[in-house]
């Protein structure tokens, strides 16, 4: 087998930051943003709900009581000068809220409506000055509505006798008294809390998207996919919305879009030029994670391969969740590769030509039984992929996830060299070249990769 590896475990050691402008900046939070669209809204109602019961659970409503009167020296005694007058005001408006607000104070109205026990006096008593003026406004709360008002002609009562011990003689004239309050003076917040629980976790659903997008380095394009890799970017399979559950159709199926096709034969023409290069006939095409596109990417490139008279044997790798055929719209198979490696069938059993073309060959998955890992570990997997580069142009293998699944190398070692494919914004740098040192200390070298635009 051709030696093709390239030096590649320096060139994935290269750790230089993807730089991505504002724009691209704000369209990775917007698709992250729509991606997590559901867990962000069931979080915003839990998080919403929570808050409602939980503020109407803890509110107790509270009624207050007000009353507002003006205080004076007595009226027979004249001010010496404007100066005067202004400073015993001020010192009045200061010492009267501090003393209607004082222990001393709940203590007299505590007597005067005969309670004894203060825990059992659920009332509290506020007092504010206007500033330079000698009004006063007194405010009395309770949870108990005729408790408040009784409180608060208690306080009337009282203080002016209290006072009179204290300072002397004053004179109090009551401007204005409200009666029993029959609506609580703090509404429930309960909407207003659910609202502010369900902003905080768009706000840090936002915040922690911004700050994954900028500091989390995420394969955002083709062009970073290939710095990541270092190897030439073959080509990018655009977007194409296919229903629920269903993979992107063969391109010689007349459900493919155009732009599919095109990509496609782009990228066979690119990897024929590499290919002849570097003499590589056996191609594997796999991926950091599953359902990034290498079955499709890997059934097309056969395709269009062998629509270019090249005889092309594709070959399921993935042993645990074969899709080569459901990618080529063939029905399935009851055996495969897996049968094959396991010596219980002969090649030409196993081996399915394409309706569609009689230059492409398509092995199928089969039955597995056992560890994939062991099965491609056997020495009959490397004598028939030394058979079959003597009767075919190329060999696609479709394999395993680099990642996630231990036979990618043992695949690997069978390869002349790698197509890597990348979703968009799905992997991590790192995890890339985790993934491709995978298949790189393998001695199959990466011919090209290919990025996924999402489908």
């Amino acid at each position: 087998m051709q030696d093709n590896t390239v030096q590649i475990d320096n060139k994935i050691d290269n750790n230089e930051e993807i730089v991505v402008n504002l724009f691209v900046l704000a369209r990775r939070v917007f698709k992250e943003l729509r991606r997590s669209a559901l867990i962000i809204l069931l979080l915003m109602a839990l998080t919403g709900s929570a808050c409602y019961f939980g503020a109407r659970a803890s509110y107790k409503p509270v009624y207050a009581v007000s009353a507002t009167f003006s205080i004076d020296r007595v009226s027979n005694l004249r001010y010496r000068s404007g100066g005067d007058k202004y400073l015993i005001i001020n010192k009045l408006g200061t010492w009267f809220p501090f003393f209607l607000s004082s222990d001393a104070m709940k203590s007299a109205v505590m007597d005067d409506l005969e309670f004894h026990d203060a825990e059992d006096f659920d009332v509290e008593i506020a007092a504010s000055a206007g500033f330079a003026t000698n009004l006063i406004e007194l405010v009395v709360r309770s949870k108990d509505p005729q408790l408040a008002y009784d409180a608060l002609q208690s306080v009337l009562r009282k203080f002016p006798t209290i006072t009179e011990h204290s300072i002397g003689e004053v004179d109090f004239k009551l401007i204005n008294v409200g009666g029993v309050p029959t609506s609580p003076s703090v509404r429930p917040t309960n909407k207003k809390t659910a609202v502010i629980g369900m902003i905080f976790v768009l706000a840090v659903a936002l915040i922690w998207t911004i700050f994954k997008c900028v500091f989390i380095k995420n394969i955002v394009n083709g062009e970073a996919l290939s710095k990541v890799l270092d190897s030439e970017l073959l080509g990018t399979l655009p977007h194409v919305k296919c229903p629920r559950g269903k993979k992107p159709a063969a391109i010689d199926s007349v459900d493919c879009p155009p732009q599919m096709a095109d990509a496609v034969h782009t990228i066979r023409l690119r990897l024929e030029r590499i290919a002849g290069e570097r003499e590589a006939k056996t191609i594997l095409v796999t991926s950091t994670l599953s359902s990034e596109g290498k079955t499709t990417t890997a059934a097309n490139l056969a395709i269009s391969l062998a629509s270019h008279q090249h005889k092309v044997l594709l070959a399921e790798g993935n042993l645990r969740n074969p899709s080569v055929l459901a990618a080529l719209g063939m029905p399935q198979a009851e055996k495969g590769m897996a049968d094959l490696l396991t010596g219980s069938c002969e090649a030409d059993e196993v081996m399915i030509p394409y309706s569609n073309d009689a230059n492409l060959t398509v092995i199928p998955g089969g039955t597995l039984n056992g560890l994939p890992a062991a099965l491609w570990s056997r020495p009959e997997a490397e004598k028939l992929f030394k058979e079959w580069r003597e009767r075919f142009d190329y060999i696609i293998i479709d394999s395993a996830s680099a990642a996630s699944c231990s036979e990618s190398g043992l695949i690997a070692r069978l390869a002349d060299g790698c197509i890597y494919v990348g979703q968009e914004d799905r992997e991590l740098a790192d995890d890339v070249r985790r993934g491709a040192e995978t298949v790189v200390s393998a001695g199959c070298g990466i011919l090209g990769c290919v990025y996924n635009a999402g489908h």
